[in-house]
This record gives structure tokens, sequence and C-alpha cells, in this order.
């Protein structure tokens, strides 16, 4: 089984807008399930997925959770649901404010066929490389094109993003987990990867725009913009083969940020 988690809350326009990309995307029929997770008390929300969920090909199941679980606690839920109870293999996560690329979900199952068993790469960003444009500034220099996918120590984003049930155990097992120094689960997987020296890929061109500009949990309307700066987004056209650049030696994989050291001397100080 594969299934695309769609995490929503309080933004009916965002969540509207993310899922009419959602539905035009090529190979959305190739999937067996979008589960929309919804925190309670927001009754706009819910009608808004219901009223877009008539329009798939493919089964959507709403469910809107018994407590509010959060920005952590709603899409954790979504995905244990999907992997340990309905036995997915592979799941494309989203947020409600990710607006899909037409290309994206061909690039997450070339992903899934390819490389998402090889044990390599824990995830497949759908958002592009940070570290590749240099933070948000093309460096030059460095090959750019839709059939292009890098390497990368880090979670590029956490508003698109997809991972093969082989991978569940080590995602939930950084979830989160570091409140005290790092804050957001990204953070924590994005910790959880230099601990265990992971690799994963992103896109060198984005498959996804980010329109959360307002309402967010973590992102103000500034660091929203400060985002965008460099992003360059496929438009979808392209239809071929995918191959993968900049490399991530093991040496590289457990390179720390400076920002890891307080929470590395936690963990290891017994502290965890």
């Amino acid at each position: 089984m594969k299934t695309i988690t769609f995490v929503a809350y309080k933004r009916p326009s965002y969540t509207a807008e993310a899922l009419r990309h959602l539905r035009e995307c090529r190979g959305l029929e190739h999937f067996d399930l979008i589960l929309i997770s919804i925190d309670p008390g927001y009754n706009e929300v819910v009608s808004v997925c219901h009223e877009w969920a008539a329009g798939f090909p493919i089964e959507v199941r709403i469910r809107v959770n018994e407590e509010h679980l959060g920005v952590a606690g709603n899409p954790l839920r979504a995905y244990t649901t999907v992997v340990e109870d309905l036995g997915a293999e592979f799941n494309v996560a989203l947020e409600d404010d990710a607006l899909l690329s037409p290309d994206a979900l061909e690039v997450a199952l070339w992903f899934f066929r390819r490389h998402a068993a090889n044990g390599r790469y824990a995830f497949l960003s759908l958002c592009d490389h940070y570290e590749y444009r240099g933070s948000g500034r093309n460096k030059g220099g460095v090959p750019e094109g839709p059939s292009l996918l890098a390497e990368t120590s880090n979670l590029s984003s956490p508003f698109a993003w997809c991972f093969a049930a082989p991978e569940w155990p080590f995602l939930k097992r950084h979830w989160n987990a570091n409140t005290r120094s790092i804050g957001g689960w990204d953070w924590s997987i994005r910790f959880g990867m230099r601990i265990e020296g992971r690799v994963a890929l992103a896109p060198v061109l984005s498959r996804c725009r980010n329109i959360g500009e307002k309402d967010g949990t973590h992102d103000t309307p500034q660091t929203w913009a400060d985002i965008q700066v460099g992003l360059n987004h496929s438009d979808g056209s392209y239809r071929g083969e995918y191959s993968i650049v900049n490399h991530v030696s093991d040496a590289e994989a457990r390179m720390l940020y400076p920002w890891m050291i307080p929470e590395l001397a936690r963990v290891f100080g017994g502290r965890g």
C-alpha cells in the first residue's frame, strides 16, 4: 500500500489550495489512500476537506483527532496510522501549506522504486536542497535542472517529503525527541541524521512551494520570506529519468552544526 498523509488545522484557504495542487499531480492513481488528519475545532477546514475529497481518483479518509495534537503530534499520529495500523510500504507526507508541482508524485514514485529500499536514504524531500543553493543563495557553478536530485545530510524542509516503511523506526526514534535545546520535530530529525550518519535526497529544482506566510506555528512572515530567497521550483513539464549529484561522504553525514553541540552533550551526558 502506498499512502499520502495530509495534516491540517486552522487555515482553510491554504488547505483548499494545497489539495487542489495535490489533485492535479501526475501519478496520483498509483497511490491507494489519502489520509487527512485534522486537529479538532476547525469545522471550516473539515468542510473544505470533504468538498475537495470528492474529486480525487483514490480513497480519501478524513479524520478529526479527539484532542489537539499540534504541529508535531498530528503528523506523528498520521504516519503511525498508515505505517503501523494500515501497513503502508511508502508514504508521502504533506502539510496544509505545501503546493506540489505536477510532477512531484512522479519523483516520489521514482524514489520508491529505485532507492527507498537500499538502506542509504532515510527519505526524499520534495522541497529543494537548501545547502545546494547556499542556504537561499545559489553559489554558482553547480548543475541545475529538473532531472537532478542532490544528496544531503539534512532534512531540507518539513513541508513535503516521503519515506519508505523500513525507515520508519529511525524517524520515529528521533521524532520531536530533542525539545530542550532544539525546537521542532524537523530539527530533531536533522540532529538524528547527524548522530546516525544518515543521508537523504532532495531535488535541485523544488517540487513544492510553501504558501504558509501567515498563521503558522513556527514560521513568521519574515522567516517565511527568508525561505523563499533563491528558491527555484519545477513547472512540472519534465518527464524522464533522474540522476543523483552532490555525493555526501560518511564523514560529512556525521558533521555537526554548532547548534547541535548542546544537545549532543545532553544526550551523551546521560540527561536525556
